[in-house]
């Protein structure tokens, strides 16, 4: 019994006592902010220039009609939503708009593998309000639907992709910038700089869980007494930085070009 009672004077021991609720209350805590952490949504865009107007005095006159009435330039805007998260989504409402004068024409959204994502109800109601207006009070109103197109997306699970595709008309010398806005309570926006990729993954995330993985296949070779470990971790690392030995021996000889012209 003797062990019995050196559990009970374990337990009620004041100072072990405080120690342990207040460990406990710090991993709540913890547990709690992890579950209430903000969910960030990537998003990328690329514009595609498809038709160009123009008046040179060599090679004439080029005119673009969309629904045989002029234009200016056209493009393709894509833009892709992803939830990195792990989290589940649900009654969300994006929106991509343009400041900078490009014009939407026509576009559509659709969560990738599924059906196509609809207007969301305040801008439908502003669409539809819009197209039962007179001409002259249509081009009043025109600023906020020429400019602005707003989805409403059911569920957008983890991992799940938005993929949203727009005909834009844009101003002539300027490059198109769309900005995506998500008002949800715990969710953010984030634009994904743009990334080189390989086999549809991030190309700087690969060469670094490929380098990790060089390293341990190269520790357990030698540990099994296969090969010397430095002739082939110094070759190995040779060959993960010979981009880098390559672009600063391309700088040192423009250096010395520089120098000695």
């Amino acid at each position: 019994m003797n062990w019995l009672s050196e559990i009970w004077t374990r337990i009620w021991d004041p100072v072990a006592t405080s120690a342990g609720a207040i460990g406990m209350l710090v991993c709540a805590h913890l547990i709690r902010r992890f579950r209430e952490r903000m969910v960030t949504l990537r998003w990328s865009a690329r514009h595609q220039s498809i038709a160009v107007s123009t008046h040179d005095a060599t090679f004439g006159k080029i005119e673009v009609l969309y629904n045989n009435n002029p234009v200016q330039n056209l493009s393709m805007c894509f833009l892709e939503i992803e939830n990195e998260s792990t989290r589940d989504l649900t009654d969300l409402t994006f929106s991509a708009s343009y400041s900078d004068g490009t014009q939407f024409l026509v576009s559509m959204a659709a969560l990738r593998g599924a059906t196509a994502l609809l207007f969301s109800s305040p801008f439908a109601h502003a669409l539809t309000t819009w197209r039962s207006l007179m001409d002259p009070q249509k081009s009043q109103t025109l600023d906020y639907i020429s400019k602005n197109r707003e989805y409403h997306i059911p569920v957008l699970n983890r991992g799940a992709k938005v993929d949203f595709a727009a005909l834009v008309m844009t101003k002539t010398g300027i490059q198109p910038t769309v900005q995506v806005i998500c008002v949800h309570r715990g969710v953010r926006v984030r634009q994904k700089p743009p990334q080189l990729v390989m086999f549809g993954v991030n190309q700087n995330h690969a060469v670094g869980v490929g380098f990790v993985i060089g390293i341990i296949v190269i520790g357990l070779l030698q540990i099994v007494g296969l090969i010397e470990f430095w002739p082939i971790f110094l070759s190995f690392l040779a060959g993960t930085l010979v981009l880098a030995i390559g672009a600063l021996a391309i700088h040192f000889v423009r250096l010395l070009v520089r120098v000695l012209g």
